[in-house]
């Protein structure tokens, strides 16, 4: 090598891939006791503060709404509590928002979702559904749905770009649906 060549900076490929969940906390389909207990979500990748829109509180969905949701970033990692811990005898239901990004601005590609429970057994089931405007007839998109039943707190969705929802592992009853944004 010539010591008198000018040096060429080294330069690293751009970034151009979303991050990716490689861990949930507690597990999918786990069973534990209530507590306060943390939501932990990790990531391949340390991950922005800054959401693609929105914000990081706004990321994270937790079903059935029991109380005020926190959202905290730890670098590749969100940790999520809910006022007044986890109750007991509930299924929850986690939904994360593809607008977790990483450094570079790269959004996760689609929502990721999963359950686990504090006390009550899994039921295999769902409650799907499509809002559309009852004037234009055009699909409603970030809609929130509810799923009321006499006996149970307020399970909820949000509707998709194509105004679709899917509610799972509601436990068993007949629900009354509305929704609003």
């Amino acid at each position: 090598a010539d010591p008198e060549a000018p040096a060429i900076p080294f330069s690293a490929p751009a970034d151009r891939r979303p991050p990716v969940i490689v861990a949930v906390s507690p597990d999918t389909f786990a069973r534990l006791e209530a507590d306060d207990a943390t939501i932990r979500i990790e990531f391949d990748e340390t991950i922005s503060e800054n959401a693609s829109r929105g914000t990081l509180d706004q990321a994270v969905a937790v079903s059935p709404q029991t109380g005020e949701v926190d959202v905290q970033h730890k670098g590749n990692a969100l940790e999520v509590s809910i006022e007044g811990g986890l109750r007991s005898g509930v299924v929850y239901r986690i939904t994360v928002a593809p607008v977790v990004q990483d450094r570079f601005q790269n959004a996760m590609l689609d929502p990721f979702e999963w359950v686990f429970s504090t006390g009550p057994e899994f039921q295999r089931n769902a409650i799907a559904g499509e809002v559309w405007d009852r004037i234009t007839g055009e699909p409603v998109p970030s809609m929130s749905v509810f799923a009321l039943s006499e006996d149970s707190v307020p399970y909820v969705a949000q509707t998709d770009s194509l105004g679709l929802f899917v509610m799972r592992y509601l436990p068993l009853g007949s629900y009354r649906l509305s929704s609003y944004d």
